[in-house]
């Protein structure tokens, strides 16, 4: 069974320059959101009446026909139509109010008051009538013909209407309306058999669409094809097939009409027995169907895929896909399918020759069969099914009245293919029975008609074919008659040109061949010398490396022994001190000891660690620290803290810190708690954004003296401080605050700042 959709056009709008507006009619009228935004705007602005009446009208059929069922998208559909008829009233614009009573109508009927709708319809007519608007009559005509029902009862009355509607539609060359009438007029004319006159319509329908500038006429090529499948005509279906889907395919349509000119596509090459591009186009046709989740659609395409597969004898195959079809859809089949699936079990357990599976399918079609009438469409394949069942288990008896039954509808519809089969089952079925001379006479008559089938289908195809291909040859040697002397000049001409051309060729080849060789000589030689170079390279690196060693070495040595010196000269002074009885001089030997313990621990330091150049202040102030508090003249009521971050300083900045640090801590001890009360040192170094480090140490003691100036002070300690602190470009600062605070700011090395 083929199925239709309805032709669904596009609507173009223009806002000209002087803000005069005009509009295409069609069948739809949905406006895109900018479309709709812009109309929303002419409404708020300074426009004629005109285009008011128009804009409102427009603008109202886009909420009624928009998706969706909102009752608020129909009150402003009605609003602007009731609207636009009374700006239509009050201006005498005689068409515009016309189209709002049609307008208006339809709105009623969209709202379930159909005879109201229609009573609206028929005022518009008679005001059609009295202004003579030809265009305007049609429409009644087109919309009451839509709601005529689409039945064997109500289809000639369907088909007068559209008719009618055409008439008047020619009258006023309204071609946009003419087109998609004059389709659905050819599509009701194939649903009642009148496949001539269909064919009439759908050529006029594609005249009416060149006409009205309209390119999308896939709709009525997939219409003819369908006529011309009834017609058994299936040279002519493929050709109108095919031209649906360049079309659609250049148009880039993907819409639910796509999946229906596949699926008739694939129809005309399942009756040419073309299976494989039939169930191809199939393919096709399901994915769109899943797209827009049409359920009965999808069902449909799906058994017609089964089918195929079924009738290249591909039965395992089918039956694969019927049951995880039957699994996925078993709470959703349309009424169609629910009387298809058994039909097509039955068919291939019947196939597989599993009959004992095909029995209780058998019975399901034998019920849905019972309560069909031979005018019914499917009545004859339900039946032709039976009675190859009942041949096939021998149940001739039974099935000879069937298909008595069979061969009549056959005879009736001229089918020879149909008669073909019903004789060949009759002629089993005699056969079986012992009727010999039956058999013969069906066995003859089988002959016939498959000869028939082949003679009367198959000839008018091939006849068609041939006139179709003899043209086409008789235009080709032509062609080919009125081109041979260019062709044989052409030969001689490319011989020539050919020869040239070898010569040239062969001389580039040589060209090539030279350069090549030269290049690829000069290649090795260019290696060569980059290998030599490489290998001095490697030679010179290698003693790098050894020279970095040497050096390293050579340094940790120098800072051993540096630190081995130093501490011989601090055993020295303090074998020294022991044999003095002058207090400063004991005092001076014991600061000099403490200043050379302070630039030790740095060398110490420097030979012990893979670093030879830097010093980790964290460590090196913590083991300063503990060798103040093990070595001087630490009191036991003063407390020593310190917060240290990771800065990391070489020995030119390392060596003027530590003896700064020295210094500062000594003196502290030394001076600043003189009562013995608990005393608290606290020790801060910190590195800052801009690089700069921040070190401090402050006491809580009693502070320094009220005539101290720390630029002009004679103390040795003081110069010291400031000379070592100039040394490493720091400023410092000396103040009494609770105590005495010294602040000490330098810039850290370049070379350590993404240390």
């Amino acid at each position: 069974m083929i199925k239709t959709f309805p032709f669904l056009s596009k609507i173009s709008l223009l806002l000209i320059a002087t803000g005069l507006l005009s509009y295409f009619e069609a069948n739809a009228k949905v406006l895109t959101l900018p479309q709709a935004d812009s109309l929303k705007r002419v409404l708020k602005g300074k426009v004629t009446p005109a285009n008011l009446a128009k804009t409102q009208l427009l603008l109202s059929e886009h909420f009624l026909l928009r998706d969706g069922e909102l009752k608020s998208d129909l009150d402003s559909a009605s609003t602007l139509a009731e609207e636009a008829t009374r700006v239509s009233v009050v201006n005498n614009l005689h068409q515009e109010y016309v189209k709002s009573l049609y307008l208006r109508g339809s709105i009623l009927l969209e709202k379930g008051f159909r005879a109201e709708g229609r009573g609206m319809f028929r005022k518009a007519l008679g005001f059609a009538k009295l202004y003579n608007l030809p265009e305007q009559k049609g429409d009644y005509f087109e919309k009451e013909g839509h709601l005529i029902e689409q039945d064997e009862q109500h289809i000639k009355q369907k088909i007068q209407f559209y008719q009618k509607a055409i008439l008047y539609f020619a009258q006023a060359k309204a071609y946009e309306k003419e087109a998609p009438a004059r389709q659905m007029l050819g599509d009701l004319l194939s649903i009642d058999s009148q496949n001539e006159q269909a064919l009439k319509e759908l050529h006029a329908a594609l005249i009416a669409f060149r006409k009205a500038k309209i390119p999308d006429t896939q709709g009525v090529y997939k219409l003819m094809a369908n006529v011309y499948i009834q017609m058994g005509k299936y040279d002519n279906a493929l050709e109108n097939s095919i031209s649906a889907v360049k079309i659609a395919e250049s148009l880039k349509d993907s819409s639910l009409q796509m999946s229906s000119i596949y699926n008739t596509t694939a129809l005309v090459y399942y009756y040419l027995k073309q299976e494989k591009p039939a169930v191809a186009y199939w393919e096709k046709a399901l994915v769109l169907a899943k797209k827009y989740q049409e359920r009965s659609y999808i069902q449909m395409i799906s058994g017609n895929i089964i089918t195929a597969k079924a009738r290249i004898n591909d039965y395992k195959g089918a039956l694969k896909d019927l049951i995880f079809f039957e699994k996925k859809y078993a709470k959703d089949l349309s009424d169609e399918m629910i009387g298809r699936i058994p039909y097509l079990y039955l068919n291939i357990y019947i196939g597989l020759r599993e009959f004992d599976k095909a029995q209780p399918h058998y019975q399901k079609v034998w019920e849905i069969f019972s309560k069909l009438s031979p005018e019914q469409a499917y009545y004859k394949f339900y039946l032709n099914s039976i009675t190859r069942y009942l041949i096939e288990t021998h149940q001739y008896k039974k099935a000879y009245p069937l298909l008595l039954d069979y061969e009549k509808i056959a005879i009736q519809e001229k089918n020879y293919l149909y008669l073909s089969l019903a004789y060949q089952n009759i002629y089993k079925a005699d056969s079986a029975l012992g009727r010999l001379q039956d058999a013969v006479k069906h066995l003859k008559l089988y002959k016939v008609a498959s000869d028939s089938l082949l003679n009367i289908e198959k000839a008018k195809q091939l006849i068609n074919l041939q006139v179709k291909f003899e043209t086409e040859q008789k235009d080709k040697n032509i062609q080919i008659l009125q081109q041979k002397t260019e062709i044989q000049n052409s030969i001689i001409q490319n011989e020539r040109v050919l020869k040239v051309n070898i010569i040239v060729g062969a001389v580039i080849l040589l060209l090539l061949l030279v350069i090549s060789v030269s290049r690829y000589r000069l290649k090795q030689k260019v290696n060569l010398q980059l290998e030599k170079k490489q290998a001095e390279i490697n030679k010179q690196n290698d003693l790098l490396k050894k020279l970095l060693n040497e050096k390293e070495w050579l340094l940790r040595e120098i800072h051993h022994r540096v630190k081995n010196n130093l501490q011989v000269v601090i055993s020295l002074l303090n074998a020294q001190s022991a044999h003095l009885n002058n207090q400063d001089a004991i005092v001076a030997i014991q600061k000099s000891q403490q200043r050379m313990q302070a630039i030790s621990l740095i060398h110490q330091k420097l030979y012990q660690t893979d670093g030879l150049s830097t010093i980790d202040m964290r460590w090196y102030i913590a083991e300063l620290i503990s060798y103040v508090k093990e070595y001087s003249n630490f009191k036991q009521n003063i407390t020593i803290d310190y917060v240290l971050e990771d800065v990391i300083l070489d020995v030119s900045q390392a060596v003027p810190v530590g003896l700064i640090l020295n210094e500062v801590i000594n003196n502290a001890i030394k001076y600043a708690f003189p009562h013995q009360s608990n005393g608290v040192i606290r020790i801060c170094l910190q590195l800052d954004d801009q690089n700069f480090v921040h070190l401090g140490v402050r006491d809580n003691g009693i502070g320094l003296p009220d005539d101290f100036l720390q630029h002009t002070s004679e103390s040795l300690g003081v110069n010291l401080i400031y000379g070592l602190a100039e040394q490493i470009d720091g400023n410092v600062e000396i103040i009494s605050d609770n105590g005495v605070k010294v602040q000490i700011v330098f810039p850290l090395h370049k070379e350590l700042v993404n240390v």
